[in-house]
């Protein structure tokens, strides 16, 4: 199912097994802060007053920010070819 909660179980699967309950706590309320930000920017690019070429460069634009962040943690290229970051 494509939801929030569906994608934030995925991603709270690789915490350590000893994560504590603090840990888990805070890695969800970041995944749901950060997932609000881009549902504002998509209600944002929804308006009438962008157009698609231009709404199409911020999406490109935040596609290049996820690759850039995902190989500034150095955690290998066959994880940022998909920029899923193991979601």
């Amino acid at each position: 199912m494509r939801t929030i909660k569906s994608k934030c179980d995925s991603y709270l699967e690789l915490l350590p097994v000893n994560a504590s309950e603090v840990q888990v706590k805070e890695t969800e309320m970041a995944f749901y802060a950060g997932s609000a930000a881009i549902l504002h920017i998509m209600f944002e690019l929804g308006s009438d007053d962008v157009s698609d070429e231009a709404g199409e460069a911020v999406i490109q634009s935040l596609h290049e920010e996820a690759v850039s962040y995902a190989g500034s943690l150095a955690i290998g290229p066959s994880q940022t070819d998909d920029v899923h970051l193991g979601i």
